[in-house]
């Protein structure tokens, strides 16, 4: 009777720390999501930069015609 109360509470154990590591899973898969998140926000912004500095020169070359 004691082994099986032994192994059950190992089992326990083993059970909160999975919950525990998949709680830090989940920590870390929402940090990348953030991180994923910015890094589309700052390529889109870089694209709209591009886009405006490739207005700018095309005024600058009309001009200068």
């Amino acid at each position: 009777m004691q082994v099986l109360a032994t192994k059950i509470e190992g089992l326990a154990q083993d059970m909160s720390e999975m919950k525990h590591g998949i709680t830090k899973m989940a920590d870390a898969l929402t940090k990348l999501a953030i991180v994923d998140e910015r890094q589309t926000q700052t390529i889109l912004a870089q694209e709209r930069a591009f886009k405006a500095l490739e207005r700018v020169e095309e005024r600058q070359r009309t001009h200068e015609l």
